[in-house]
């Protein structure tokens, strides 16, 4: 939990660290889609966008159901300009979510400092999330 924490506060470096020994702890983890999904924060705020779309394409493999992992990749491929892509998981999350907006996702993320929650907003706008 402390990985999410710290990038949650923009230690997204810190937070990759952390990430990695969980995993080199536990990685047959119970919860390995939640776990797993709190890495593509820092991935995205750093701005790793390729390695977001990889990592949560097997994320969303774990819990097709659980909606984090889909908001964070859908930001990734608003970035990336992969539009047809973006649609699709923009559908998926929507069938899911369907109020999540950009006044939503900007009002539930915790990011600090302002210009991480500008980011990931940003990528969700290209992504055609309205």
């Amino acid at each position: 939990f402390s990985a999410l924490t710290l990038s949650y506060r923009g230690e997204h470096t810190e937070a990759l660290r952390r990430w990695e020994r969980y995993k080199r702890l536990a990685p047959l983890h119970p919860h390995a889609f939640f776990f797993d999904s709190a890495r593509l924060v820092p991935l995205l705020l750093l701005h790793r966008h390729e390695e977001v779309d990889n990592a949560a394409r097997q994320v969303t493999a774990l819990h097709t159901g659980f909606t984090f992992p889909y908001k964070i990749w859908l930001s990734a491929l608003g970035h990336l300009g992969r539009m047809t892509e973006a649609a699709e998981v923009r559908q998926r999350l929507c069938s899911m979510e369907p109020d999540f907006d950009l006044i939503k996702a900007r009002e539930r993320a915790p990011f600090q400092p302002a210009v991480d929650l500008d980011h990931y907003v940003a990528g969700l706008k290209k992504a055609g999330l309205t």
